[in-house]
């Protein structure tokens, strides 16, 4: 008799996994469905910002470098090189696991 009732308590149980499994894929499928929304609707800002930097590299063509890459500027000895104007696009992230990614790019811009 009690092998009986241990059968039909890990058959509930089972039951209840399988139950709870679907669940967790529902709402699996539901976050995964608003990922793909938002990753569709910023398909207009990232081709909008792909032509607006694709302009403003053909314009400096040859002076375009990466801040991360170069070493520091160095101190500015003549009132000529105060006037020297420079254009800087940092993109960054603003959610996610990016650890310490913002902070190493403040920092970089900062010793630029």
């Amino acid at each position: 008799m009690s092998s009986t009732k241990i059968i039909k308590r890990r058959i509930k149980s089972a039951t209840n996994i399988s139950q709870i499994t679907k669940a967790m894929e529902m709402v699996a499928a539901s976050k995964m469905r608003f990922a793909q929304e938002s990753a569709l609707s910023s398909r207009p800002y990232t081709e909008k910002m792909r032509q607006i930097l694709t302009g403003i590299i053909e314009i400096v063509k040859d002076d375009v470098s990466h801040f991360l890459l170069a070493t520091p500027s160095p101190t500015l000895n003549s009132k000529e090189e105060a006037q020297e104007k420079y254009l800087v696009v940092v993109l960054s992230s603003d959610k996610g696991l990016c650890g310490g990614l913002n902070s190493n790019l403040y920092r970089g811009l900062e010793l630029w």
